[in-house]
Order: structure tokens, then sequence, then C-alpha cells
């Protein structure tokens, strides 16, 4: 009798990674990321530290989302992720919305998001990202 043991490679790969902005008082945006190139899903954690005197303090949301393969130039591809983000007492009402545009290899890109402070939606735009 012969045991056949498979290999199972994960097709699951974490990403962690800091968003800042430049500008004073911005927030500070840290997203830790398990990326399903099979399934195309993205979940995790993100935490929102906001850093003006008025507003100081932090959020943490968990993540839920997808990406999608963009070719927008030969060799040029690039991942278009979007990520929803809600707080642990509330599954129905995101606090936060991502999106990420990086390159073919994650390591570098643009991000977009928009969180939500006092009832309303403070966004922060076109923010580079260097992604280790």
């Amino acid at each position: 009798m012969y045991t056949v043991m498979a290999h199972q490679e994960t097709s699951t790969f974490p990403l962690s990674m800091a968003i800042l902005n430049t500008e004073t008082h911005s927030p500070i945006l840290f997203l830790h990321l398990e990326i399903d190139k099979g399934t195309k899903q993205v979940s995790g954690k993100c935490e929102l530290i906001k850093t003006a005197v008025k507003s100081f303090g932090s959020f943490k949301s968990e993540l839920t989302g997808d990406y999608k393969l963009l070719n927008i130039m030969p060799d040029r591809n690039q991942h278009l992720v979007t990520l929803l983000g809600y707080p642990v007492y509330d599954q129905v009402c995101p606090t936060i919305r991502i999106m990420l545009i990086t390159d073919a290899q994650w390591k570098k890109g643009k991000v977009f998001y928009e969180y939500l402070e006092n009832n309303e939606w403070k966004k922060v735009k076109d923010v580079h990202i260097k992604i280790r």
C-alpha cells in the first residue's frame, strides 16, 4: 500500500503597510491584509490614527474586499484593491472605504481612502505608498 501526500500550496499571502500623507496633522493608516490569489478576496484589519489636535485618536476596523488585475499597458499590470472597513461592534455600516492601486509585485502604489468622522466622510486622496 502506498500513501501519497499532496503538497498543497496556499494562494494566500500577507501584506502590511503604513500610509502617511506628508500634510501636517494628516491621519496615519496601518493596513494588515491577507490576499487570496485564488479567489481574489482580501481581508484583514486596519487602524486609523488621527493626529490633528482637535480630533486626536484612533479607531480599528475589520476589512473585507477584493482585487482585480488591471492590464493598463503591456508589462504594466496593476492591482486594484477595494476594501470596506467595519468596526467590530457594527458589521452593517462601514466606517472606512479604501482603494489601493499597486504594481504587479505588490511593492508600491497609491491609495485613496475616506473615513467617517462625526457623520461626515473625510477624504484622503492620491497618497503614494511603499509596501514592505
